[in-house]
């Protein structure tokens, strides 16, 4: 058991934090369940753990797979580990069982695990093109191999793909690339399309305030002008904080629902089984 040991509710402070790592995904530190504690004390009603499926393939990148996500041995300890935190502290705070699953032709396997396992929901995120991962710092340079239009074709392509393909309940940091590559000029004519596909389809998208604590962007995923786009097209959000350590649990989220609020939104996303309701977010 963790060493966080305060349970104070803060009132108005009932939110749900939907993306959270842990250490089986090689890159997250701590216990998951010094990260529910962390929950109590910041007085959030829900979390949802969704550390990194597993990979079947190896992006073209120096960092070792199993640092990169879970390997598929782990995934049942992951799961097992979740339903115990369930039970432990049923009736202080809702825990859900969610993955992060990364969508590329070739990983597609890693979605099977959401029915074998029965998860919450599955985050759907895009961190590589062609095996680049373009979201970190050390391969940051390669964007010079494109001109951003190029560049954004693809990225968009491949996020449409993900969503069209009925995989995925929420789409994860939907412009993740601006943590080290440029923008494209008119990002709201970049996205609109990509935010369309998103409301047919009819899935949520994340705020994810882990951007906001990064020197490259110092916002969140996606910016207030995107939430507001995606809001005018009616499309549900989630919240995350994105924390691979458990003093990041809630981080930024007081952030998020004033950016939401600003952008005439009222409730978000909740799942259970793969079912979506909507909640206040206070």
């Amino acid at each position: 058991m963790g060493m966080i040991a305060k349970r104070s509710q803060a009132p108005g402070a009932l939110v749900r934090d939907y993306h959270l790592h842990t250490k089986l995904c090689g890159h997250a530190h701590g216990e998951m369940e010094d990260y529910v504690l962390m929950a109590l004390e910041r007085g959030l009603a829900e979390i949802g753990f969704s550390d990194h499926a597993p990979l079947y393939v190896t992006p073209k990148i120096s960092v070792p797979v199993e640092k990169l996500s879970m390997r598929p041995k782990q995934f049942a300890l992951y799961v097992d580990e979740v339903h115990r935190l369930q039970d432990v502290y049923a009736g202080e705070i809702a825990i859900r069982l969610g993955m992060e699953a990364d969508y590329t032709p070739e990983n597609l396997t890693a979605f099977d695990l959401a029915d074998k396992y029965h998860v919450d929901y599955i985050l759907g995120s895009i961190h590589y093109i062609d095996g680049w991962g373009f979201d970190q710092a050390e391969h940051a340079g390669q964007f010079d191999n494109y001109r951003i239009e190029d560049f954004y074709q693809l990225y968009i392509a491949r996020v449409e793909e993900m969503v069209i393909s009925g995989l995925i309940d929420i789409v994860a940091h939907i412009d993740l690339p601006k943590r080290y590559g440029p923008e494209p000029k008119d990002r709201l004519t970049t996205y609109r399309p990509l935010l369309t596909a998103i409301a047919e389809a009819g899935l949520a998208v994340e705020i994810n305030t882990s951007g906001i604590y990064k020197a490259t962007t110092s916002q969140p995923y996606p910016d207030p002008a995107l939430v507001a786009e995606a809001a005018r097209l009616n499309i549900p959000f989630t919240m995350g904080s994105d924390a691979h350590v458990s003093e990041h649990v809630g981080r930024g989220l007081e952030h998020a629902i004033s950016v939401l609020q600003g952008a005439g939104i009222e409730k978000i996303a909740a799942y259970e089984s793969r079912k979506r309701q909507m909640v206040t977010m206070q």
